[in-house]
């Protein structure tokens, strides 16, 4: 389903976040997450 996702978002889901190390990329997914106007908590539950 990443297809659907946008861009940026798609490249953050490329460095391997996931719910796992999702505070370790805490970071990244403010950055990329709220440039494509997508929350964190939203994207997990759409890549998990």
């Amino acid at each position: 389903m990443s297809n659907r996702l946008p861009p940026a978002t798609q490249k953050l889901l490329g460095f391997g976040a996931t719910n796992s190390n999702m505070d370790f990329c805490i970071d990244l997914w403010l950055v990329f997450c709220k440039q494509d106007g997508y929350t964190p908590a939203r994207i997990t539950a759409i890549a998990s």
